[in-house]
């Protein structure tokens, strides 16, 4: 319901620098509901404790001031100032506890051999291997190239499947 405060995303735990506060990943993406987008607006940002990420300055490769760019994640500062109004990661695992948001390439988790140590290290959730892993109901992943994009386009809009007895699926002689 959009009356209800949400915020939705993989969760993992800040294990470097506040213990083991959760915090939504930001390369997969997060979701808030209309009323958490709202209270963050209106009370999180403005809660003497929720602390704006400190811009700082990059050098370019010539070595000249370039762009100014956070020194914090946004995605733990959201979700500490979230936590801060009483708004709380919240788990988006199906009714088998696989996994709907992923902070990496969709294909390193459908590999069944893959080693996710490291990601099981931080994430709130221990990982599955293979498809296992992964929702049928999947929301998002992180890390798509140009090309992985036409390819889901393809197969999300434009493949049918075939099935026998279907009328458009031609025997050919050879």
């Amino acid at each position: 319901s959009s009356n209800v405060s949400h915020f939705f995303g993989c969760p993992y735990r800040d294990i470097w620098r506040t213990g083991n506060n959760l915090y939504n990943s930001g390369g997969g993406g997060y979701v808030l509901s209309k009323m958490a987008l709202e209270q963050f607006i209106t009370k999180a940002l403005n809660h003497s404790k929720c602390v704006k990420p400190e811009p700082r300055q990059t050098k370019n490769s010539k070595g000249s001031k370039s762009k100014k760019v956070s020194n914090r994640g946004e995605d733990l500062e959201i979700a500490n100032c979230l936590k801060l109004i009483g708004i709380l990661p919240e788990d988006t695992r199906d009714h088998e506890n696989r996994s709907r948001i992923f902070q990496g390439a969709l294909r390193s988790y459908l590999y069944p051999f893959s080693n996710h140590t490291q990601e099981n290290a931080i994430r709130y959730y221990r990982l599955k291997h293979g498809a296992s892993a992964v929702s049928e109901r999947l929301i998002s992943f992180h890390k798509v190239t140009p090309s992985e994009m036409y390819v889901f386009e393809f197969l999300l809009y434009h493949a049918k499947t075939a099935l026998p007895g279907d009328r458009h699926l031609a025997t050919v002689a050879i």
